[in-house]
C-alpha cells in the first residue's frame, strides 16, 4: 500500500511516489451536494477566493445553513480555509477541483500539461493535445525544443520546489479552471517534488512505462 511521507527526507526517487498509481491520490466517498452547497461551490469556483462573510451575502441563506455546509464540505475536504486578519477565507481545495466540477457539470477553461522532464516530452505533449504548455525546472540551461511552452524556473531546494509547484498547480485548477495533467518521466528534483504536489492535490499523472504512455488518476 502506498506510503505518505512525513519527511521529504524519506523520498529517494519519482519511484516512491508512483507506486501503486491509483492508491497515490485522495479519494473521498461519492458525495451529493445540496442545493445550498452547490451554489456555494460554484461561487467559489467563480470567484476562487471568498470570506466567509461576503459568501454568506452572496448566498442570501441564514448563517446557520451556510456555516452548517461549510463544516461538512470543509471535513471531507471539498473546501479550505485560512484566517487572513479576522478574515476566514474559503477556496475549493485542489484536490477536490476535478471531482466538484464533475459534480456540477463545468466544463474546464482549458487542457494544461506541466512537465518536469525533457524525457518523452514531444511524444506526451502529442498524446495529451493540451491548449498549455508548462515546463518546470531547476536548470534555466534546459531547452525543451518545443514551441509555445512557458519555462518556470524552480529553486534547487526540494522543500521549496514543492511549495512552488504547489502554489502553481492550486493557480492552475482552483483559480483559472484548467484540467492539470503533470508528466513525471524523470528523476530529479522538479520530478520529485511533482510527485509529491500530484499526491497532495490529486492531479494525474502521465508516465512512460516501456514506450507506452500510461495516465495514473
Amino acid at each position: 500500500m502506498f506510503r505518505f511521507f512525513r519527511n521529504i527526507g524519506d523520498i529517494r526517487d519519482t519511484r516512491d511516489i508512483c507506486h501503486r498509481g491509483s492508491e497515490l491520490f485522495f479519494h473521498s466517498d461519492n458525495i451529493r451536494f445540496d442545493e445550498v452547497e452547490r451554489a456555494l461551490l460554484e461561487q467559489l469556483l467563480q470567484c476562487r477566493e471568498m470570506s466567509l462573510s461576503q459568501l454568506r451575502r452572496k448566498l442570501s441563506e441564514l448563517k446557520a445553513n451556510v456555516h452548517r455546509r461549510i463544516e461538512r464540505l470543509e471535513q471531507e475536504r471539498i473546501i479550505e480555509s485560512q484566517q487572513i486578519g479576522r478574515q476566514r477565507v474559503l477556496s475549493i481545495n485542489p484536490a477536490a477541483v476535478d471531482k466538484v466540477r464533475g459534480s456540477l457539470g463545468i466544463v474546464p477553461s482549458a487542457r494544461v500539461l506541466v512537465l518536469v522532464s525533457t524525457e518523452h516530452a514531444t511524444k506526451i505533449v502529442q498524446f495529451f493535445k493540451p491548449h498549455e504548455i508548462f515546463f518546470l525546472t531547476t536548470s534555466p540551461e534546459i531547452d525543451l525544443q518545443i514551441e509555445n511552452v512557458k519555462r518556470i524556473l524552480l529553486p534547487e531546494n526540494l522543500k521549496e520546489c514543492y511549495e512552488r509547484i504547489y502554489a502553481f498547480i492550486r493557480e492552475e485548477k482552483s483559480f483559472n479552471n484548467a484540467y492539470v495533467v503533470i508528466a513525471i518521466t524523470g528523476n530529479g528534483i522538479a520530478s520529485i517534488a511533482a510527485g509529491m504536489v500530484a499526491r497532495d492535490t490529486s492531479t494525474p499523472i502521465l508516465v512512460v512505462e516501456r514506450g507506452e504512455i500510461k495516465q495514473i488518476v
